[in-house]
């Protein structure tokens, strides 16, 4: 049973070019991956992170056995991320996952505009 888990939300024009390359960088550190077009789901030995492509942006949800395992998938997908994307760290707000202000919005079929992107009913269940 996973015990770390959380979610984020970043802002990038090109979402789905940005998955892309994330997981170029990712894949030598994964056990699996799988591709359902919008959201690629990273397995881990003891852990595993989904990313979906909404609007004008990425929402991430990393899950871990133990805290170490949970950063580790933390950092080398944010590294990833920067380094593709050029993007400030600041950019990258982790909530718990039962907290994640981004999956009731998304739940709620509100628009975050906030962000910089817009994340709308059709993207329901990240969970």
């Amino acid at each position: 049973m996973y015990e770390y888990l959380s979610e984020c939300c970043v802002s990038h024009p090109s979402s789905r070019n940005l998955i892309h390359n994330v997981s170029i960088r990712v894949a030598k550190l994964c056990v699996s991956i799988v591709d359902n077009g919008m959201e690629k789901t990273f397995q881990f030995a003891d852990g595993e992170a989904v990313v979906r492509a909404v609007d004008e942006g990425i929402l991430m949800r990393i899950v871990g056995t133990d805290v170490l395992s949970y950063y580790g998938i933390r950092t080398a997908l944010e590294g990833s991320i920067l380094e593709v994307a050029a993007l400030a760290p600041k950019e990258f707000a982790w909530h718990p996952a039962d907290r994640s202000p981004y999956i009731e919005a998304v739940d709620a079929g509100l628009n975050i505009n906030s962000l910089g992107g817009r994340i709308s009913r059709r993207h329901r269940g990240v969970r």
